[in-house]
């Protein structure tokens, strides 16, 4: 089973995957591929960290699902294996890509309960700059616009509160586990 949870920067995508693996444990989250700096709070398990290069150079040999550039650094989704239950944490345009891949991957959207509060939690990573934070802001409404109107969208769920977000996800996918006779 291929899981996407996609949404704006900010809105509690990596939040809400973890709280799902805790409660559906053999799913796994894919570890995607940047070409950004790690922020304060991320970890080497947050993101394979790669130069431009060695991120170029993976795309050379279709090593990704997925790839995108977003704000100037490049983002990837490596292939998962063929037997591997995964949840997939991508931007929308990923998103698309791997739903045109396959087709049978659920995607869930999560958006946030308002603008401003997508704005307060951007900025309050405190990691970038305002200029920066307004292109993030400006990214997610496109994002949630074109996610919503390409109409291959599974669910949209929002993010208000994460323990009820994380409940609301998991439920849709065991839903969905169930509805196909998976076990």
């Amino acid at each position: 089973m291929l899981v996407i949870i996609s949404g704006p920067s900010g809105v509690g995508k990596d939040s809400i995957a973890r709280g799902v693996i805790g409660e559906i444990p053999w799913l796994e989250i894919s570890r995607s591929w940047t070409t950004r700096p790690p922020r304060p709070t991320e970890t080497d398990e947050s993101y394979n960290f790669v130069s431009r290069e060695e991120f170029l150079k993976a795309v050379a040999q279709d090593r990704f699902l997925e790839w995108a550039e977003y704000l100037g650094n490049l983002y990837g989704t490596p292939i998962p294996h063929e037997d591997d239950s995964a949840i997939l944490v991508i931007e929308v345009l990923g998103a698309l890509q791997v739903k045109a891949l396959r087709p049978e991957a659920v995607w869930i959207i999560i958006v946030p309960p308002n603008l401003d509060e997508l704005a307060r939690r951007i900025k309050d990573r405190g990691t970038e700059t305002p200029e920066q934070q307004a292109a993030r802001l400006e990214g997610g409404k496109d994002e949630v616009r074109i996610a919503i109107n390409s109409r291959l969208v599974d669910r949209a769920v929002i993010n208000d509160d994460l323990a009820l977000a994380i409940g609301q996800v998991t439920r849709y996918i065991l839903g969905r586990v169930a509805a196909s006779g998976l076990t």
